[in-house]
C-alpha cells in the first residue's frame, strides 16, 4: 500500500471532522485488497492479480444511513463527500437512536506461518502445476482435472465519532481440486476445498498426492453410485452438510436486518425451542484460521463468539449496530462489507454446530435403513419461509448400522425447524469448511461453516 497507515488514519479523521456536530454518528472505513488467483485444467492456465483500494464514509442522521465512496486518497475529495453526507435532511419513518458503544483501539495483523506475499508468482504457478499433475494418470476415467489457488490480503482501517481507531490485516488462502470422471455417458465429479485465514502453509503443508488420490477415488466411486431413494428416512450428515444446514438453511434467518423487516421465520422465537436439546449452534468470528474470522467487523466492533442456539433454545440474532439498536439487544460483530464500493449488511462469520460425544459408529448403529449425506454441493436460503433445500455431492445407504452402496447427489428438503428438532445424535469430531456467501446474489464475503456428524430421526430426501 503506497499510503502509510498513519496517513490513512489522518485522512479518515479529517473526513469525519467535516461531519462532526452535523450528524448523529459517523464512521470512515479504508479498504485495501490484493489477491492472486491461479486456475489450471488440462488445456488452460490463467492468472488474475486484482487490487482494490478506497475509502467509504458513512453517516447516521434522523434514522437514515448514508454513505459515499471514493478511490481518491486526498482531503479535497473526502471533504466534498463528507459535506454531502452532512447536508442530508432525509428522515426515516421509524425513529431509531443508535446505541452508544465504547470506543475500541486495535491494530492487529492476523498471524500466518508464511505470507503468500513472500512467495514468488513463479513458485505459486509451479506448485499449482504439481497439484494438478498429482491427479493426472491416477485413473484413465479422469478426463480433466480443474485446480485453483487463491490468496488475498485485506487491510481495513476504521475510525468513528465515538473515538474508535482500529486496523486489521487478514490473509486468506485456498486450494481447490475438481477431478472430472467419465465412463460411457456418465460424468461425475467430487472436489477438495482447503484453506482458511491462513498463509502459504495451506499449500506447503498439503500432501498433493494424498489429496489427489482421495478426491479422484471419490469422483470414480460416483460413476457406480446408485440413484438415491425418495421419501422420509433417518439420515446421518457429515460436517460439510451440517455446515450448510447451519449457514444456508438456518443462519440466514438469524440475520437481524431480516428480522426487523419481518422477513425471518425466526422472528418472535427468542427463548423458545427451535432444535433438539442436543443442539448448540455458534457463530464465531474468533476461530483461529477460520475462513470467516476477523479482528473486528466493518462497524469497528471487536470479533465475538456468539452462541445462537443453546441446548435447542434460540438465544439471540446476529446484529449490526442498527438492528441491535432497534431490537435493544447486544451487538454481535456481524456487520460485513465486500469492499468500500458496497453496502454493509448483517452477515455470518463461521457458523457451526457444536460437537457432541458420539462416534460415527454409535450414530450409525441404530439406523436399520437410512441415508448418509456427505460433502455439501449446494444450498438455498429461505429466511422468510424457513424451508430447507440443500444438496450433497454424494451419499451412501445405511443398512443395519453399516455404510452401504454409494449414492449420487442427494437433496435434503422440508422444514428447517423440523429437521433441527429431529436431531437425536451429535458426533464428537468437529470440522470446518470454507467458502463465500452473498446477500441475495451479490456482496460476497468469506465465511466458514461446519460441525460434527449429525443423526436426524426423519428427513425428506430425493435425488439431487
Amino acid at each position: 500500500m503506497a499510503t502509510k497507515s498513519r496517513d490513512v488514519f489522518g485522512l479518515l479523521e479529517y473526513a469525519g471532522n467535516q461531519m462532526e456536530g452535523k450528524v448523529e454518528y459517523w464512521d470512515a472505513l479504508f479498504d485495501s485488497q490484493s489477491s492472486c488467483s491461479i486456475s489450471k485444467d488440462n488445456v488452460d492456465e490463467r492468472i488474475v492479480l486484482p487490487e482494490l483500494t478506497g475509502i467509504q464514509l458513512r453517516s447516521f442522521k434522523n434514522g437514515v444511513w448514508r454513505s459515499a465512496s471514493t478511490y481518491k486518497m486526498d482531503k479535497p475529495k473526502l471533504k466534498e463527500l463528507a459535506k454531502h453526507l452532512a447536508k442530508s435532511r432525509q428522515k426515516a419513518k421509524m425513529e431509531v437512536k443508535l446505541n452508544y458503544l465504547k470506543p475500541s483501539k486495535l491494530n492487529v495483523t492476523m498471524s500466518v506461518k508464511k505470507s503468500p506475499a513472500d512467495v514468488s508468482l513463479e513458485s505459486k504457478v509451479e506448485d499449482m502445476r504439481s497439484f494438478h499433475d498429482a491427479a493426472l494418470g491416477l485413473d484413465k476415467r479422469i478426463i480433466n482435472v480443474r485446480t485453483r489457488y487463491l490468496d488475498s490480503r485485506v487491510e481495513r482501517i476504521f475510525v468513528n465519532s465515538e473515538g474508535s481507531s482500529m486496523r486489521q490485516v487478514i490473509t486468506r488462502t485456498r486450494l481447490l481440486m475438481f477431478p472430472i470422471a467419465r465412463e460411457n455417458n456418465k460424468i461425475r465429479m467430487d472436489f477438495a476445498n482447503l484453506g482458511g485465514a491462513k498463509g502459504y502453509e495451506v499449500v506447503e503443508e498439503t500432501d498433493f498426492d494424498d489429496v489427489a488420490r482421495k478426491t479422484v477415488d471419490s469422483s470414480i466411486e460416483l460413476l457406480d453410485a446408485k440413484t438415491p431413494p425418495s421419501g422420509e428416512f433417518p439420515i446421518v450428515v457429515d460436517s460439510h452438510m451440517a455446515g450448510i444446514i447451519a449457514h444456508e438453511s438456518f443462519g440466514h434467518g438469524l440475520e437481524a436486518d431480516q428480522v426487523i423487516r419481518q422477513r425471518s421465520y425466526l422472528a418472535g422465537l427468542i427463548g423458545k425451542q427451535v432444535a433438539s436439546e442436543l443442539t448448540t449452534i455458534i457463530d464465531s468470528s474468533r476461530i483461529p484460521g477460520g475462513h470467516g474470522s476477523y479482528v473486528f467487523d466493518d462497524e469497528g466492533i471487536p470479533a465475538k463468539e456468539n452462541i445462537i442456539v443453546k441446548n435447542g433454545i434460540l438465544e439471540r440474532f446476529l446484529t449490526d449496530r442498527f438492528s441491535a439498536s432497534v431490537l435493544q439487544s447486544e451487538t454481535t460483530a456481524n456487520s460485513r462489507i465486500e469492499s468500500y464500493l458496497t453496502k454493509r449488511f448483517v452477515r455470518m462469520s463461521n457458523t457451526y454446530f457444536a460437537a457432541g460425544d458420539m462416534t460415527l459408529e454409535e450414530l450409525l448403529e441404530p439406523v436399520k435403513k437410512g441415508v448418509m449425506l456427505v460433502h455439501s454441493y449446494f444450498g438455498m436460503e429461505d429466511p422468510l419461509g424457513g424451508g430447507l433445500q440443500c444438496t450433497s455431492t454424494k451419499g451412501y445407504m445405511i443398512e443395519h448400522g453399516k455404510i452401504g452402496v454409494p449414492l449420487t447427489k442427494i437433496s435434503l428438503s422440508g422444514s428447517v425447524l423440523r429437521v433441527l428438532k429431529s436431531i437425536d445424535g451429535v458426533g464428537k469430531k468437529l470440522e470446518f469448511g470454507l467458502g463465500t456467501c452473498g446477500k441475495g446474489s451479490e456482496d460476497y464475503v468469506p465465511v466458514g461453516d461446519g460441525g460434527p456428524y449429525l443423526r436426524i430421526q426423519k428427513a425428506i430426501v430425493s435425488g439431487g
